[in-house]
């Protein structure tokens, strides 16, 4: 049965590389077991080349566990043409295990082209569907160009754990030592300051291992901690990590 999905998987895709609409229009001839398969391989293309008649064509499979995840493609899709309609179809998702997933594929699409007003979309949400997920999203893709702008939208953010997911994101572009333990430092939750001195150590020891060093000696952490970290540091210098 793996083997059969695979195979018209495969030709989903071909098929729908050409004609999603005509790709589209064979699921509901594909054996059940294969269908779920069939609906994913066609979703990116139709999502691509028309994000609203794919969204209509989906409906009908509100049903299936993939839902979420395919309706999320298709908000994507929206993203060059009108990423408030991909909101709108995301918004209309009631079940967290459908909106939470679509939701994070709308902000990765959406905060590529334009990071503040994915931002701003964010905000704007109810607050049962804000998640860090998404926030680290968003703020991943706006410091790579601003992150002046991207830090400022962080700080203001009121839910600790919501802040403390945009600080990791930030955190992946701070290279200097003085700026990741600046970040660092704001980060609420002890566990997961700790968490991101070992992300951020191993990071820098990549490039500048003296640098990996000073920003251990700085760590706002117990000696315990802090030799932990050297610990681990000397492992990436071994070849552990």
């Amino acid at each position: 049965a793996r083997t059969q999905a695979q195979a018209l998987s495969s030709i989903a895709y071909s098929m729908a590389s050409h004609d999603p609409q005509l790709a589209a229009g064979y699921a509901d001839r594909i054996p059940e077991g294969a269908r779920a398969e069939w609906i994913g391989a066609v979703v990116q293309s139709y999502a691509n080349r028309d994000p609203a008649a794919a969204a209509d064509w989906i409906r009908r499979y509100q049903d299936l566990p993939g839902y979420g995840h395919w309706l999320g493609t298709i908000a994507a899709g929206f993203v060059g043409r009108d990423p408030r309609q991909g909101a709108r179809l995301v918004g209309r998702l009631t079940d967290p295990e459908h909106y939470h997933g679509a939701q994070l594929q709308l902000a990765h699409a959406w905060a590529a082209r334009d990071p503040a007003a994915a931002a701003k979309w964010w905000w704007n949400l109810p607050s049962e569907r804000q998640d860090a997920a998404t926030v680290q999203a968003v703020v991943g893709q706006w410091q790579r160009f601003h992150r002046d702008a991207a830090e400022k939208w962080v700080l203001r953010l009121r839910d600790s754990e919501h802040r403390d997911a945009g600080i990791q994101a930030l955190l992946n572009g701070a290279m200097e030592v003085a700026e990741a333990e600046r970040l660092i430092r704001r980060i609420a939750s002890p566990e997961q300051r700790e968490q991101a001195y070992h992300q951020q150590v191993l990071q820098m020891a990549r490039f500048d291992r003296d640098a990996a060093r000073d920003l251990i000696r700085r760590a706002d952490l117990s000696p315990e901690q802090r030799a932990n970290l050297e610990q681990m540091l000397g492992q990436y210098a071994r070849g552990y990590y």
